[in-house]
């Protein structure tokens, strides 16, 4: 409980300071948030951060959708599709195609 409240005053605080500051002091502190992101250090950083949680984000949702595809296949045909099949491969030229007559 005692947390709820902190935050509610807290966000309480914020909200008053924040209109108190006004749109001068809003437009400061967005000019300077972005002189901040656009810095070379900072600009790299973050970057590398995207790449890598697109990445992560990228593979959990091929294996999600691996896992689901597997469900439904196993739901739909009774077995793990997991299975491979042998085939054989037979090469089909002009000389051993059959015609119909």
């Amino acid at each position: 409980m005692g947390t709820k409240f902190g935050l509610i005053v807290g966000a309480g605080v914020g909200y008053v300071l924040g209109t108190r500051a006004g749109r001068e002091r809003y437009e400061t502190l967005k000019t300077k948030a972005a002189e901040f992101r656009q810095s070379p250090l900072v600009a790299e950083r973050m970057d590398q951060v995207a790449e890598n949680l697109s990445e992560a984000l990228r593979k959990g949702g091929m294996a999600a959708t691996d896992k689901v595809v597997g469900i439904v296949k196993e739901r739909m045909f009774g077995e793990p599709q997991d299975q491979y099949v042998d085939v054989t491969v037979v090469e089909v030229d002009e000389t051993n195609i059959p015609r119909a007559q």
